[in-house]
């Protein structure tokens, strides 16, 4: 005969001392809690100043007169220029036409409704 223990739970150290800092803060997909939001540790700009620099570096501007605009340093708008350039890399095959084999036949289907 199988022996059933009754076991009681024991309370985690965070409901004994009240919410952590980690319960306490609003859900996120961050797995690495730093003092930086998602969009700067993913793009390393907030997105208001990421805007910024992309327009400029689509424009063919210089990290120079770009970080005077955006209030940062000349080496961070450099950073950025290459981080949108490798991301730009890295993801082009996404902004390409399908590549097909052979010819797909296009035939006018009727849908019953």
């Amino acid at each position: 005969m199988a022996v059933i223990w009754k076991v009681r739970p024991t309370p985690s150290p965070q409901t004994a001392r009240g919410a952590s800092p980690v319960t306490s803060r609003p859900p996120t997909t961050d797995t690495f809690s730093l003092p930086q939001s998602q969009e700067e540790f993913y793009y390393s700009l907030p997105t208001r100043k990421l805007d910024i620099v992309m327009h400029a570096l689509n424009e063919g501007r210089s990290a120079e007169l770009v970080a005077a605009d955006v209030g940062l340093p000349v080496e961070q708008v450099e950073r950025s220029f290459r981080d949108i350039q490798q991301k730009r890399k890295t993801t082009r095959y996404l902004h390409m036409p399908p590549q097909v084999v052979e010819a797909v036949l296009h035939d006018h289907v009727e849908v019953p409704v």
